[in-house]
C-alpha cells in the first residue's frame, strides 16, 4: 500500500487531501484501487504516516512485524473501513466477468476446513515464527512443515504417519504454500531431526518477541512438572524409564517434563528429565536452562510443595533468588496456635465476567515473620470442606479394610502374627492421612490372635481444626499476605497448561521409539501451546473467555470450496474461493484482527474446455 495525493479547489481555496491505494494483479496487468481516505495528513510528521501505513497493513494481514510492536486506534479504524469496503459486492469492471452460466450443471468440490487451520497460521505469523526459524537457518521447506505440524497439534492432533492424511483433508496446506498431495510422514520425521537442535534458540526468540507482543513482565516465573508415557519397550530411548506416573500408567516408561511459564501464563521454558527423575532435584537444571535461554536472574521462582525441600530452598537463597512455595502439610502443626487465633485478613479477587454470578470461595490469610521467611498463613472454606470429605473417604476405607483384616484373622486365614503386622503396616502405609488417629492392637494372649483398634478422638479433632489451611514460605518482605498468596494462586497456570497439552494438543503417549524424536515431539506440543495460549489471551484481553476448543468447534464450520462453473460457450470456469464468514466467524476473526474475508485466496479463476 501507499499513499496518493490529492487537491481539490473549493472557493478559491486549494485543500489537500491524502488516499490509500493498494496495487493489485489483473489479467490485463497491474492495477491501483483506493481502499482508504485518510483526510488531511499534513498536521502530522511525515515519519508518522510510513508508520500509519505499515500499521494498517499488519491489521489488515494478522500479521506483525518488529516495526509494528502495537497497532494505534486510528490504524484500527482505517482497517475497519477498509474491510467493510471489501465485502461490499462490486461491479465488474469489465466484459470479461460476464458469462452466461448453465445453473444445473454448477457443482461445488473439495470442501476443506479452514477455519482454525486460519487462526492458527496467522498466530504463527504474529509471533514471527517462520522468521525465527528462519534466522536458526532451518531451510524453507522445512520450516513450512514445522508449522504444518505444529499447526496440526493445535488443531486436530494426528501422529506424523497420518498427519499427511490430515493435511490433505484441510485447507493448511493452501494456508502455507505447502503441496499436501506430495507429503509424505518420513519427510515429517526427517524434519523432526531438523527441528530438535534449535530448541533453546527458538525458545529464546519467542520469548523476547511475546514480552514485545503482549507486554509480559518478567519478575515471576511459575515452575511445576509434568510426566508422558511412551507406547513400546522403548529400547531406543534411554531417558524413558519408569517412574511416578501422573497418567496412573506406572506399567509404561515415561519423561518428565518441566516447565517455566511466566505470571500471564506465556511459556518461558521447558526441559525433558529421565522418567524416574525425582521432582525436588530438578530444580537447579531447570533454572540454570532458563538463564542460560532466557536471562531471568532476577526473577521471583514460585513452586508448589513437592519441589520445597530444604536443600532446594537453601540453594536459591544462597544464588541471591527470591521464591514462593507451599511448605509441606506437615509444617502446619508448628503454627497451630497462629492458625486458631488472631485477626485474619480476607483476600479480595476480582471475579471475570464468565464468573460473575458464580459464588466464590472466601479465602483469609495472615502474614508472620520467622527468621529470614515471611510466612502467609491462609484458611479457605472452599478447602476446607474438600478436605474433610477427602478424610471422610479415607476413614470409611481405613475402617473398612479394618474390618476385612479382623474378620481374616478372626477366621484363621490369617494366623502368623508376623503377618498380621504387616497387613497392619500395609494399611497404615496405604492410609497415611488418617492412620495416625488409629491405635491398632494386635492381641495374641487368651487364645488365637485377634485384632482391635479404636480411634484418637483428640487426634482427629485436632486434624479437624486445620482442615482449609495451608502456608506459604517467601524470602520476599516487600510483598503483603494477599499479594503473595495472589502470586502463589498463579501456578493455577501451569496446571492449565498441563491439561491443555495433555488433552486439548494431546501430547501422549508418545509414540517415537527415538529419543531425539519424542523430544522434538514434545517440543511441537510446546510451540502449539504458545499459539493456543496467544489466542487465549488475545481474545480475553477483547472481553472473551471461551477457550480454544470452544472456539475451534464454531470455526470449523469455515470452509473453503472449488466451485465449477460450465459457460454456455464451453468454457468451464473453476474458482477456488473461502465460503463467506458468518457472523460468529466474524466475531472470532475481528477479536482476534484477523481478516474474515481471508485474503489469502485472491480473486483467480481458471478457465478450461469441458
Amino acid at each position: 500500500m501507499f499513499l496518493r495525493t490529492k487537491t481539490k479547489k473549493q472557493n478559491g481555496k486549494t485543500y489537500t487531501y491524502y488516499q490509500l491505494v493498494e496495487a493489485y494483479a489483473t489479467p490485463k496487468g497491474p492495477r491501483q484501487r483506493v481502499v482508504a481516505s485518510l483526510g488531511d495528513l499534513s498536521p502530522r510528521p511525515r515519519e508518522e504516516w510510513l508508520q500509519l501505513i505499515r500499521e494498517v497493513e499488519a491489521s489488515l494481514s494478522g500479521q506483525m512485524d518488529i516495526t509494528v510492536p502495537e497497532i494505534s486506534e486510528d490504524a484500527k479504524t482505517v482497517a475497519k473501513r477498509v474491510r467493510e469496503k471489501k465485502q461490499q459486492p462490486s461491479a465488474p469492471t469489465s466484459s470479461d466477468d460476464l458469462v452466461a452460466i448453465h445453473l444445473d450443471q454448477v457443482e461445488v468440490k473439495e470442501s476443506r476446513e479452514l477455519g482454525p487451520e486460519y487462526v492458527g497460521v496467522s498466530m504463527w505469523e504474529r509471533l514471527g515464527l517462520s522468521r525465527i526459524l528462519e534466522n536458526c537457518g532451518i531451510p524453507e521447506t522445512a520450516r513450512r512443515r514445522i508449522e504444518l505440524m505444529t499447526i496440526n497439534a493445535l488443531c486436530e492432533y494426528e501422529s506424523e504417519h497420518a498427519m499427511p492424511d490430515w493435511a490433505r483433508r484441510t485447507a493448511i496446506g493452501e494456508l502455507i504454500g505447502l503441496d499436501a498431495h506430495t507429503l509424505s510422514d518420513s519427510a515429517l520425521y526427517r524434519t523432526l531431526d531438523v527441528l530438535l537442535p534449535h530448541r533453546e534458540a527458538i525458545e529464546q526468540a519467542l520469548t523476547k518477541r511475546e514480552e514485545t507482543l503482549f507486554q509480559l513482565p518478567d519478575s515471576i516465573i511459575l515452575y511445576d512438572l509434568t510426566s508422558t508415557y511412551f507406547e513400546g519397550d522403548m529400547k531406543k530411548n534411554p531417558a524413558a524409564k519408569r517412574g511416578y506416573s501422573r497418567d496412573s500408567r506406572p506399567d509404561c516408561k515415561q519423561v518428565v517434563m518441566g516447565l517455566i511459564l511466566d505470571l500471564e501464563g506465556f511459556p518461558r521454558g521447558h526441559m525433558i528429565f529421565d522418567g524416574n527423575r525425582s521432582d525436588c532435584t530438578t530444580l537447579e537444571d531447570m533454572v540454570a536452562a532458563l538463564d542460560k535461554r532466557v536471562g531471568h536472574r532476577r526473577a521471583t521462582v514460585v513452586m508448589d510443595r513437592g519441589l520445597a525441600t530444604q536443600k532446594n530452598l537453601e540453594w536459591l537463597r544462597n544464588d541471591h533468588r527470591s521464591y514462593i512455595v507451599a511448605a509441606k502439610q506437615g509444617e502446619r502443626e508448628e503454627w497451630r496456635e497462629e492458625f486458631l487465633a488472631g485477626e485474619w485478613e480476607e483476600v479480595i479477587r476480582p471475579d471475570p465476567p464468565t464468573q460473575a454470578n458464580k459464588k466464590r470461595s472466601r479465602v483469609e490469610v495472615k502474614r508472620e515473620t520467622r527468621g529470614e521467611e515471611t510466612c502467609v498463613l491462609c484458611r479457605s472454606e472452599g478447602r476446607q470442606a474438600k478436605d474433610a470429605a477427602i478424610r471422610g473417604r479415607f476413614t470409611e476405607r481405613m475402617e473398612r479394610e479394618l474390618e476385612k483384616l479382623r474378620k481374616r484373622v478372626a477366621a484363621g486365614r490369617l494366623k502368623q502374627v508376623d503377618k498380621i503386622h504387616e497387613a497392619v503396616g500395609r494399611l497404615r502405609e496405604r492410609y497415611p492421612r488418617v492412620a495416625r488417629h488409629y491405635a491398632i492392637r494386635v492381641i495374641e494372649e487368651n487364645g488365637p490372635p485377634r485384632v482391635e483398634w479404636e480411634i484418637n478422638e483428640e487426634a482427629a479433632r485436632q486434624a479437624d481444626e486445620l482442615d482449609g489451611t495451608y502456608l506459604l514460605r517467601t524470602n520476599r518482605r516487600d510483598l503483603s499476605a494477599d499479594v503473595i498468596w495472589k502470586i502463589y494462586i498463579m501456578l493455577t497456570h501451569v496446571e492449565s497448561a498441563f491439561r491443555h497439552l495433555k488433552t486439548t494438543l494431546n501430547f501422549r503417549p508418545v509414540r517415537h521409539q527415538l529419543q531425539n524424536r519424542g523430544e522434538a515431539h514434545l517440543f511441537l506440543c510446546v510451540l502449539a501451546y504458545h499459539l493456543l495460549h496467544g489466542i487465549e489471551s488475545t481474545l480475553r484481553a477483547k472481553g472473551d473467555f471461551r477457550s480454544w476448543s470452544t472456539i475451534r468447534k464454531i470455526l470449523r464450520t469455515h470452509q473453503v470450496n472449488s466451485i465449477v462453473l460450465p459457460a454456455e460457450n464451453g468454457d468451464v470456469y473453476e474458482l477456488r474461493k473461502p465460503t463467506a464468514a458468518e457472523p460468529e466467524h466474524c466475531e472470532i476473526y475481528q477479536r482476534l484482527e484477523i481478516d474474515p474475508t481471508v485474503n489469502r485466496y485472491p480473486r483467480s479463476k481458471r478457465k478450461y474446455k469441458a
